[in-house]
């Protein structure tokens, strides 16, 4: 602040907030600068310029006591003295508006956030209530598909340990990764979004959906296989095998269908020669 063109600069990002989008406007802006700059003007007889010792006095004034809750001062000799130590740090703030969504409120952070990277050496801090829960939507997506790539990943160490066989491991990686991608694809249609609580259940689906299939392949593993080989193989020896000759063996007759309507004769020329020839040769 020791510098001249250190307030100016300092009002310029003020503005830039205010104008920003979402923002209210300077209505809802509260920076201490606004009023205490009128209060130097009063003080110098009309200059301006940044003074560091009328701090103290401005505000144990009732009218700008509220400001002091948005400075951190110094040693109060350092203030008379004019010296930068005087002031430690302050805060303004602003408001903003139609950011209603977690989505919304992480795209204004993080427009702030640029603003600020811009002026690094005022060291400028951005800060939001929910700050804290924004920031989340920054790694919930690389945090989700590495806890998905992860639980291949053991899911193919554990099958190659406990049922070494490339069958068992080839279709439960592929079954943990279908219901995976099934459950995000439905989630999708149903217009869940990606958020703290709907990453700690999908969490869970992964976890249901290892615990499930893990338990399968290892059960096929070790007794059911032999079960399903000896089901077919029995079941392929009946079918070309004990059936047919079962039903070789049974008296099956065909069954005759009555019916009381007679059929109509057609008459075909063939028919007509046949019965001519029938009568000449009787003749």
């Amino acid at each position: 602040m020791h510098l001249p063109e250190t307030v100016p600069e300092i009002m310029r990002i003020l503005r830039r907030f205010e104008t920003t989008n979402n923002s209210v406007g300077a209505a809802s802006t509260h920076m201490w600068l606004l009023p205490y700059l009128p209060y130097v003007g009063e003080k110098e007889h009309g200059s301006i310029d940044f003074k560091y010792r009328y701090l103290p006095e401005f505000f144990k004034l009732q009218e700008y006591r509220r400001w002091s809750h948005f400075v951190n001062l110094g040693d109060h000799a350092d203030c008379l003295a004019e010296r930068p130590s005087c002031l430690q740090k302050f805060v303004f703030s602003t408001g903003f508006h139609n950011a209603v969504t977690w989505t919304e409120r992480l795209n204004l952070l993080e427009q702030w956030r640029n603003i600020a990277s811009e002026y690094r050496h005022l060291n400028l801090t951005v800060y939001e209530d929910f700050s804290m829960y924004s920031d989340q939507l920054l790694s919930i997506v690389p945090v989700t598909q590495q806890t998905v790539f992860f639980a291949l990943v053991c899911m193919l160490i554990v099958l190659t340990l406990f049922t070494p066989s490339p069958v068992t491991i080839v279709t439960s990686s592929c079954s943990v990764l279908s219901i995976n991608l099934g459950v995000f694809g439905c989630l999708v249609y149903l217009d869940i979004d990606l958020d703290p609580i709907s990453m700690t259940t999908l969490l869970m689906a992964i976890g249901f959906s290892v615990d499930f299939v893990a338990h399968i392949t290892w059960h096929y593993y070790k007794g059911d296989f032999p079960v399903v080989v000896l089901v077919i193989f029995l079941g392929m020896c009946h079918g070309l095998i004990v059936l047919p000759v079962v039903f070789a063996a049974l008296p099956f007759k065909k069954a005759t269908i009555n019916n009381s309507k007679e059929k109509p004769h057609v008459l075909s020329i063939v028919d007509v020669k046949h019965n001519g020839l029938r009568q000449a040769g009787q003749a």
